[in-house]
């Protein structure tokens, strides 16, 4: 009987991971796709300005927390939603959840683009850029945060695509998205084809329709193939349940990414004050960090969903093992691809700007980053397994303590007490991934997750 069990569950087990491939794979094509049309955008600006690069980086701070209140509401509906899946919930209940994700991602995207168009001078002000920068910065604020509206659109849509398992529609998107930001940048960027020469409004302009292109798509998919027989009959009276559960589950679960963010933003802020060449470094090593730690987000990403819908099945026990699995791999990845690009770090700086300063700040901390990249991959994937499991809030708590005693704080004191500029600064968040990612370890193997689905 015994080896009949461990039978049955070495088979859901193989099963569950082949699944996991089949979503994951596509998720990381997508990722790595999605963080090819941002680095596209700094690649394109270095060969037009440095300066550009900084400004505009500044301003990805400003709207990333901007998308952090969209991610409140598109958190609540994907775990929800795989969790109803699993648990075989009736179409009525993912519809109303759906609509009411639309609607009131709709309603604060409609309000953040016109404080965007209003105020964005004023935000590049706060975040005490130089005025060298303003007049870039302001530009990409206004038309990019402008109609961040339609970001707010596409994410639930994404967000709901994927806890279907359809990962590969979103990865053929994105892949469409891409190619037409690349000839749209370089026709509106540098003037090519009798286009202007706009510059950084070129760019802003060529990432606002691609993302409106994007969206367009996906919706289309997501009414035809996942949410059948959506209709406004359902929404007569006001969801209120629907809207009490996804901020009950999204508003914790995107409390720890929001305070991860803002303590960057913060960061960011301490940066201007010592140099305008580490502003510009920090840029560039975001967009070569996000490409680094794409397998983990990735895994993370497909683990979560499945992870939701065990639970939602009450298969708490494969749900526990897929988890401390996916980590291990994306742990050892992770080790990998950082000391290769640290080795390769004066390499893949020079790809980016030939100024010698940026290049050797570049080669500095990414060998930082290299000890950094293993800690994050605890949080990346198994905070996102906690979130599906409904355990949303022991995340926040541990987050806001040590990003900001240890992320800012001590980011602060080896940055600009210390001196050690922008290499200090990323040893500070060195230590804050290993300390918030062996907590996270530590909450999932204790198993004090059980019982906190909504479903």
């Amino acid at each position: 009987m015994e080896k009949r069990l461990c039978l049955l569950k070495n088979y859901r087990i193989n099963e569950t991971e082949k699944k996991l491939i089949s979503i994951t794979w596509p998720i990381f094509i997508e990722s790595a796709l999605f963080m090819l049309l941002g680095s596209v955008d700094i690649f394109m600006l270095g060969r037009f300005s440095d300066n550009a690069v900084a400004a505009v980086g500044v301003a990805n701070q400003i709207i990333g927390m901007l998308n952090l209140v969209f991610q409140i509401i598109t958190a609540g509906t994907t775990i929800i939603c795989a969790q109803y899946i699993g648990a075989k919930a009736k179409n009525e209940n993912i519809i109303k959840l759906v609509g009411t994700s639309l609607i009131v991602n709709i309603i604060l995207g409609v309000i953040l683009s016109l404080i965007m168009i209003i105020f964005s001078k004023t935000l590049l002000l706060m975040m005490n850029l130089d005025e060298s920068l303003l007049g870039y910065g302001e530009s990409y604020l206004k038309i990019v945060g402008g109609f961040i509206f339609i970001q707010a659109i596409t994410m639930t849509f994404t967000a709901v695509i994927r806890s279907f398992g359809f990962t590969k529609v979103c990865m053929f998107v994105t892949l469409g998205m891409n190619i037409y930001n690349i000839i749209s940048n370089y026709i509106l960027i540098y003037g090519n084809f009798g286009a202007p020469a706009m510059g950084v409004a070129g760019s802003a302009i060529s990432t606002t329709l691609s993302k409106l292109f994007g969206g367009i798509f996906l919706g289309y998919f997501m009414f035809k193939h996942t949410v059948k027989g959506f209709s406004l009959k359902y929404f007569k009276e006001f969801p209120r349940t629907e809207l009490r559960n996804i901020i009950k589950m999204g508003g914790p679960a995107a409390g720890e990414s929001i305070s991860y963010n803002l303590a960057k933003l913060v960061g960011t802020v301490i940066l201007t004050y010592v140099s305008i060449e580490s502003l510009t470094t920090s840029s560039y090593i975001n967009n070569i960090a996000s490409f680094i730690y794409l397998f983990s987000v990735s895994i993370g990403q497909g683990t979560s969903i499945i992870v939701g819908q065990l639970v939602g099945k009450k298969d708490y026990d494969t749900a526990y093992d897929l988890c401390i699995k996916s980590f291990k791999k994306a742990f050892l990845v992770s080790i990998v691809i950082g000391i290769t690009v640290a080795f390769f770090g004066k390499n893949i700086m020079s790809i980016f700007t030939d100024n010698s300063v940026i290049i050797s700040l570049g080669m500095s901390v990414l060998i930082v980053n290299a000890f950094l990249e293993p800690g994050r991959t605890f949080n990346v994937v198994i905070i996102n397994c906690l979130r599906a499991a409904g355990d949303v809030k022991f995340p926040v708590y541990i987050g806001i303590v040590s990003m900001w005693l240890i992320g800012v704080g001590l980011a602060y004191i080896l940055s600009i007490t210390l001196g050690l500029g922008i290499v200090g600064m990323w040893i500070a968040l060195a230590l804050d991934e290993w300390v918030r990612g062996i907590i996270m370890y530590s909450r999932w193997k204790s198993r004090k997750w059980l019982g906190k689905a909504l479903v």
